[in-house]
Parts: C-alpha cells; structure tokens; sequence
C-alpha cells in the first residue's frame, strides 16, 4: 500500500472520528434539552400545587368563573312521562354561574387539613421524580436538598393543623421556584412571572400577620417584576398583551386597595391577580 493510499485512508478515518463527535455532541445538547423543558414542566406544577395549597389555608376557590347546570323544574320532570322529547328537557335547564364567597370564609376551623395532607403526599411524588431531572440539568445540589427539608417543615406544619406555620413554609417552599428557573435557564419571563407571583405571594403571608406596611411593599416588589414583563410584551401577540395589561391593573388595583386594611378586600383582589398569574 503506497504513502497515498495510507493518507486516504487516514483522512477517512478522521471525518469519520469528527462526524461522530459532532453527532454526539448533537444528541448530548439535545438530551439537556429535553431535560430542562421536563424540569421547567414539572416545576411549573409545583408552582400550581403550592399556591393551591396557599389558597386552601383561607378556602379560596379559584373555581369562581366555572358554569353550572341547574334544572329549573325538576320535580315537574319527575312527575312528567318519559316520553317527552329533547327540547321539552332541554327548555328546563339553565346555566348559573357558581358564585363562591370563601374567600372571605378565612377562620381557622373551616380549613380541610386532612385534603391538605393528601396534596402533600401528591408533592412528594411529583418531587421524587423531579429531583432526579434538576442534578441531572446541573441545578445546585443544595438548592435541591434544601426544598426537600422546606417540604418537610411544610408537612409537619400542615400535620400540626398550623395554619401561620404552614403559609410561611409553603411560600419558604415557593422561593425556590423561580431560582430554579434560573438555574434551568429558563425563558426571562418565565422568571420574572415566578419572581412576581412570590412576591404576591410574600404579601399573602404579611396580611396573615396584620403587616401591611410589609403588604405593601411586597406588592411594589411584585409590579417592579411585573413592569419587567410588560416592557418586553411588545413582541407578543394583541392577546397576550391584553391579558398582561389586565394582570398589571388588578395589581394595581390591589396595591391601591392596601391602605383600606381590609383582609377581605385584600383577598378577593388576591384572587382575581393569582388566577390570572398562573395561567401564563
């Protein structure tokens, strides 16, 4: 085999070395990939569990817009034939908005701390899958150990049916989501959403303590992240810019409402801002 051939050969062998290496290169970037949108995914759940959670410790539904079926006579039904046609039964029914007014059913005795459990027991299955997908995704190791104990201060909290120790361990909890975002480097939005809404959420915690000079700046902290938001929503379609201009003047609203000192007030306003918050 002459010089010639051998230098083919070797050039061969080269590319194929480089062709390989960029094919696994491909394929790594594309498995980290995957693995910070499944840990964006599964944080975002963990987001909505905890604020639910949050909202039960003071029965606030956020069901407040669902529609429910009611049957104007439903004792004449009964008592007419079975052969009436489809219209008759469809004439005896209306459509009622449900309307739910615990939010200003707030004392501690109304609080299901038994449905409470079972949500944590659900946050410790969906957390067991995920801490295996954020030390894969290189999130901070103590980060990850430190939301474990904050989960279980929060149990403990909830299993002593203490409703001031469970908020403030439930919002503890919630700080970690936005820095894992970070971490995940995740979409700027995505982060000051998460940013905003725990600082909502930090004001929740103040206005069980009766500090509302603490309320109070919780919620500018809150539309400080929030301006964030608006200021890049130019690129974003007329509906979306809606629902974010909605957002910023039920905030608004809310920081305006905060001089009142009204617990009742404050958490219907609440209410309206988180439902809308969590469905970015």
């Amino acid at each position: 085999m002459n010089k010639k051939s051998i230098g083919i050969i070797i050039s061969i062998i080269i590319i194929i070395f480089i062709i390989v290496s960029l094919l696994y290169i491909v394929k790594a970037s594309n498995t980290n990939l995957t693995i910070n949108d499944k840990s964006e995914d599964e944080i975002r759940y963990i987001s909505k569990e905890i604020i639910e959670m949050l909202n039960k410790l003071n029965n606030i539904s956020l069901s407040n817009g669902l529609f429910k079926e009611e049957n104007q006579n439903e004792q004449q039904k009964e008592e007419s034939s079975k052969d009436n046609n489809q219209k008759e039964e469809n004439d005896n029914k209306k459509f009622t908005i449900i309307t739910n007014n615990s939010s200003l059913n707030t004392n501690d005795e109304n609080i299901d701390w038994n449905d409470l459990n079972n949500d944590c027991e659900k946050l410790y299955d969906i957390w067991t899958n995920t801490i295996i997908d954020l030390y894969t995704a290189n999130v901070n190791n103590e980060d990850i150990l430190n939301f474990s104990k904050t989960l279980d201060m929060v149990t403990l909290s909830i299993k002593s049916n203490d409703k001031k120790s469970s908020i403030n361990n439930l919002i503890s909890l919630y700080s970690y989501i936005p820095k894992y975002l970070e971490e995940l480097n995740a979409d700027k939005k995505k982060i000051n959403i998460e940013n905003t809404k725990y600082s909502l959420l930090k004001s929740y915690l103040y206005v069980e303590e009766n500090n509302w000079i603490y309320v109070q700046e919780e919620l500018q902290n809150s539309l400080l992240y929030y301006l964030e938001i608006i200021n890049s929503a130019k690129e974003d379609k007329e509906h979306a810019r809606n629902k974010i201009t909605k957002t910023y003047v039920l905030l608004n609203e809310l920081n305006n409402s905060i001089n009142l000192k009204d617990k009742d007030i404050y958490y219907l306003k609440y209410r309206d801002i988180i439902e809308e918050l969590i469905e970015f």
